[in-house]
């Protein structure tokens, strides 16, 4: 994949400062959903208070973070290599703040929302996100949710091949335009009442 001038990556960004997108995805939970396959022998555990820092020496940047989303009811799910912290993967329910877009997606019963999967650098194509992805579909729907949704940024394509490879499927692009204190939201194609709303 080529890589972006310091020009181009200037020019985004300047353009996402004042124009954010993101890929709206959905994988309905009743579909047939694979046993995890990650390169390596990993254990899969949700996160606890004993847990909590280790996952905080591996994002330390994110602890302020992580303590508004478990406040929020948020659940992270973590791969474990022995006593070696591999990944982080969250899911929310109900009401998800996406800092990116600077406002809260507002989940219909039924529905969960996956979100900022994290490997150390160690520990990258391995497959621990499309791993992690499954092991938490699979618990969702134990528990009696319907939908998966995710939000990829447009610009990182990167980020849509490991949800695409589990089944998500794009179904619009949220846009957010922020001139000062003034933010517009709106949907591409336009909204379905179905689908998850994004509010400031």
């Amino acid at each position: 994949m080529n890589k972006l001038s310091a020009f181009e990556t200037f020019v985004m960004k300047v353009r996402t400062t004042i124009h954010r997108r993101m890929i709206l995805m959905v994988r309905p939970l009743d579909e047939p959903i694979p046993a995890p396959t990650p390169k390596g022998e990993f254990s899969f555990r949700e996160m606890t208070p004993d847990t909590k820092d280790a996952y905080l020496r591996m994002l330390p940047q994110r602890r302020s973070i992580a303590d508004e989303r478990l406040h929020r009811g948020a659940r992270c799910f973590l791969a474990w290599d022995g006593d070696q912290l591999a990944h982080g993967y969250w899911m929310g329910s109900d009401r998800v703040r996406i800092d990116y877009m600077e406002g809260d997606l507002i989940l219909a019963p039924g529905d969960v929302y996956m979100y900022d999967s994290y490997s150390p650098p160690a520990y990258r194509g391995r497959g621990l996100a499309q791993a992690m992805g499954l092991h938490v579909m699979r618990i969702a729907r134990e528990e009696g949710y319907k939908r998966a949704w995710c939000l990829p940024a447009i610009e990182n394509r990167a980020g849509t091949r490991p949800v695409e490879a589990i089944g998500y499927r794009a179904v619009s692009t949220l846009h957010y335009l922020r001139l000062g204190p003034w933010g517009h939201y709106w949907s591409v194609p336009p909204s379905e009442a179905s689908q998850p709303e994004l509010v400031r």
